[in-house]
């Protein structure tokens, strides 16, 4: 088995458009890139991947990684939050594929990363996971009644 590189962690995610679509199938990676439901997806199964990475790595470095978790936590939550820049929240089509995952979920993940870019103050991201939050809230609202 390949031995992981801290260093490499992040770089799939640092990736520019151009040459991931060198590498692979176009319309792969597009879809990838685009649809509504993969990028929810990403935002939650991200913020359930930080906190087993987070737990490995605090038992086996300890106080070392203690040291750098508010470090890595912010760029890999800044990561994610590209996820949710490309979401389109005023399309109904995106906020129906979004709540094809389990709202509670959603929910969960959308209030963690506010909370967490309001303690750093970032207002202009929360200002859009605000705005999606609403959306999605809004859309479950209107597809119970329908």
């Amino acid at each position: 088995m390949k031995k992981l590189d801290p260093k490499e962690l992040f770089r799939a995610f640092e990736m520019n458009d151009e040459s991931v679509v060198v590498d692979h199938d176009p319309q792969a990676v597009w879809d990838f890139r685009t649809h509504p439901y993969i990028l929810i997806g990403m935002v939650i199964r991200g913020l359930e991947n930080f906190e087993v990475l987070s737990q490995v790595y605090s038992k086996r470095e300890g106080e070392a990684y203690e040291e750098i978790k508010g470090e890595v936590q912010y760029k890999y939550y800044t990561t994610l939050y590209k996820y949710l820049y490309r979401f389109n929240y005023q399309s109904l089509e995106y906020i129906e594929a979004a709540l094809s995952h389990d709202v509670g979920d959603v929910t969960y993940a959308l209030s963690h990363l506010r909370s967490f870019f309001e303690k750093h103050e970032e207002y202009e991201k929360c200002a859009r996971i605000r705005d999606i939050f609403e959306a999605i809230d809004l859309g479950a609202e209107l597809l119970d009644r329908k």
